[in-house]
C-alpha cells in the first residue's frame, strides 16, 4: 500500500486550483485569438492547452511536496527542475516555430506558458492562494491588452509625459519628501510637497475627466477633488484663463459647498461618537449632542442643495469651455505650494500667540486660523478634545474651521496669479458660501441666550397649561396627578 503524506480533499484542492487557474488564462487566449484571427500567426495556446500546463504544473508541486516528506529535499528538488526544465524547453520548441517558422511576432504567449506553469507548482506546493493570485494578476494583464490600446490611440504623446510626470511626482518624490521632513527643521516639506502634489494631480485629473466626459467630467474632477483638498481645486480653478467667469464662479461655489459639507459631517461624526472611538467602543451620543447635531445637519443640507443647485448649472455649459489647454500647471503648483508655506507659518504664528488664552471665543478664533492653515488637520485635533472641551465649544470649533477654511480661497486665488476677473468672480463665490457657516455659527453663539434648556421647558410648559385639555395631559404624564391630587 502507497503511504500517503496528503489528504486526498488535499489532493483535489491543489490540483483544481493549478486547472482552474490555467483554464482561466486560456479562456483569455482564446478571445484574444478570436479578436486577432486575421492575423497569419498560426494557433495559440487556449483552453485546453493551459489548463493542461496549469493541471501539469499542480501534479508537479504535488509530487514534489510528497517526495520532500518522503525522500528528502534533494530528490524533491531534482522532480522540480525537471518539470521545470520540461516546460521551458517545450515554450523553446513552440516560439522556434512560431518565430522562424511562421514568422510571428510577439513575446506574450510564451511569457503566459511560464507563468501559467508557475501558477499550478505554486498550487501544487499547497500555496493556493499565492497560485491562484498569480494567475488572476496575469489574466487581468492579458485582458487589459485592447482596452489600453484603444485608450493610448486617443492619448496624445504630451498626455502620456503628463501621466509619467505624475507617476514620477507620487511614487518618486514622495517618499523622499517623507523622510526629508525629519531632517528640516521650521519647515513641514511634506505638507508642502502634499499641497503641491494636489495641485498638479487635480489639475491633471481635470484635464483627462473633461477630454473624456466633457462637463460631467469636469464637475466629477471638482467634487472629488474638494473631498481630498478644496484649496487645490480652487487654485487650479483660478489658473484657468479659458473659461468664463459664471462657470468659474459655479465651479468655485461647487468646490466650497463640498468642502463645507465634508467638514460638517466629520464635526457631526465626531460628535455622535463622543469621542468613544479610542477606548474601543462605538456609543453614539445622541442626547448631549442634540441641538449640536441638529445644527450641522442643517448646514450639510444647505450645502448639499448648493451643492447640487451649482452643479445643475454648471452642465449647461457647453463641453469646448471646460476643457484645459495643458495635462498639467507646474507654475500654479509651485505658485500655490509657496503660498501654502507662507500662510501656514503666518497662520502657525498667530495660532501659538493665541494659545494661551482660553474659552470659547478663544478656541473660535484658534479654529478660524486653524481654518485656514489645514482643516483637516484642525478638525483632527478638536476631535481629540472633544471629552476635555465639550459638545458645544467642539460645535462652535467646527463652524469656525469651516469658516476659515472658506475664507482661504481668496488668499490662494491671488498667490496662484490669477486675472482680475477671476479674483472677483471667486471673491464673490466666497463671500456667498462664507454666509453659511457665519450664519450658523451665529445662531448657534445666541441661541444659549435666548433658549436655555430651562426656558425651552419653562416655555413648553406655559404654552401646554394654557389649554384644560393639554394641562390634563401634561399633569398625567409628569406625575403631578398622583403627587398633587389633581383629579379631572
Amino acid at each position: 500500500m502507497v503511504e500517503t503524506s496528503i489528504g486526498y480533499e488535499d489532493f483535489i484542492l491543489r490540483i483544481g486550483t493549478g486547472l482552474l487557474v490555467g483554464a482561466l488564462i486560456g479562456i483569455e487566449r482564446e478571445r484574444a485569438q478570436l479578436v486577432g484571427r486575421s492575423e497569419k500567426s498560426g494557433s495559440i495556446p487556449g483552453f485546453r492547452s493551459m489548463g493542461f500546463i496549469g493541471l501539469y504544473g499542480s501534479a508537479t508541486g504535488y509530487i514534489t511536496s510528497y517526495t520532500a516528506s518522503q525522500y528528502g529535499v534533494l530528490f524533491a528538488a531534482f522532480e522540480a527542475g525537471l518539470g521545470t526544465v520540461t516546460v521551458t524547453l517545450l515554450t523553446l520548441l513552440f516560439a522556434y516555430t512560431r518565430m522562424i517558422r511562421l514568422r510571428a511576432l510577439g513575446f506574450t504567449t510564451y511569457i503566459v506558458i511560464l507563468i501559467t506553469f508557475l501558477a499550478g507548482l505554486m498550487s501544487g506546493f499547497g500555496l493556493i492562494l499565492e497560485g491562484v493570485a498569480v494567475g488572476v494578476i496575469g489574466g487581468l494583464l492579458l485582458a487589459s491588452k485592447y482596452p489600453v490600446v484603444r485608450i493610448t490611440r486617443s492619448v496624445s504623446y504630451s498626455e502620456l509625459i503628463a501621466l509619467m510626470e505624475v507617476a514620477a511626482l507620487v511614487l518618486v518624490l514622495g517618499p523622499a519628501a517623507y523622510y526629508a521632513s525629519d531632517y528640516i527643521p521650521f519647515i513641514n516639506v511634506f505638507q508642502v510637497y502634499v499641497f503641491f502634489t494636489a495641485i498638479v494631480a487635480v489639475s491633471f485629473g481635470s484635464y483627462i475627466a473633461s477630454r473624456i466626459w466633457g462637463v460631467r467630467g469636469f464637475v466629477t474632477s471638482i467634487i472629488l477633488g474638494s473631498i481630498v483638498n478644496s484649496e487645490a481645486v480652487v487654485a487650479s480653478i483660478a489658473s484657468r484663463r479659458d473659461i468664463e467667469a459664471e462657470v468659474i464662479f459655479q465651479a468655485v461655489i461647487t468646490a466650497l459647498s463640498v468642502m463645507q459639507l465634508r467638514i460638517a459631517a466629520l464635526g457631526l461624526l465626531a460628535l455622535l461618537l463622543g469621542g468613544s472611538i479610542p477606548r474601543g467602543e462605538i456609543v453614539l451620543n445622541l442626547q448631549e449632542a442634540a441641538v449640536p447635531a441638529v445644527i450641522l445637519l442643517a448646514l450639510m443640507t444647505i450645502a448639499t442643495l448648493i451643492a447640487w443647485a451649482s452643479t445643475i448649472a454648471l452642465e449647461k455649459v457647453e463641453n469646448k469651455g471646460v476643457t484645459p489647454s495643458t495635462p498639467l500647471q507646474w507654475s500654479v503648483a509651485v505658485r500655490g505650494a509657496v503660498a501654502f508655506f507662507l500662510l501656514t507659518m503666518l497662520f502657525d504664528a498667530a495660532s501659538r500667540l493665541l494659545s494661551g488664552y482660553t474659552g470659547s471665543i478663544a478656541l473660535l478664533v484658534l479654529s478660524i486660523v486653524g481654518g485656514f492653515i489645514s482643516a483637516n488637520a484642525t478638525l483632527l485635533s478638536l476631535a481629540g478634545l472633544l471629552t476635555r472641551l465639550g459638545v458645544d465649544t467642539f460645535t462652535l470649533g467646527i463652524l469656525g474651521i469651516t469658516l476659515g477654511a472658506t475664507f482661504n480661497k481668496i488668499l490662494y486665488t491671488r498667490a496662484v496669479g490669477a486675472p482680475p476677473e477671476t479674483v472677483r468672480e471667486i471673491a464673490k463665490a466666497t463671500g456667498l458660501m462664507s454666509l453659511l457657516p457665519a450664519f450658523f455659527l451665529a445662531i448657534y453663539t445666541l441661541l444659549p441666550l435666548v433658549l436655555t434648556p430651562g426656558a425651552i421647558l419653562e416655555r413648553v410648559a406655559s404654552d401646554t397649561l394654557k389649554n384644560p385639555t393639554s394641562r390634563k395631559l401634561w399633569w398625567r404624564c409628569s406625575g403631578g396627578a398622583s403627587e398633587r391630587g389633581y383629579k379631572g
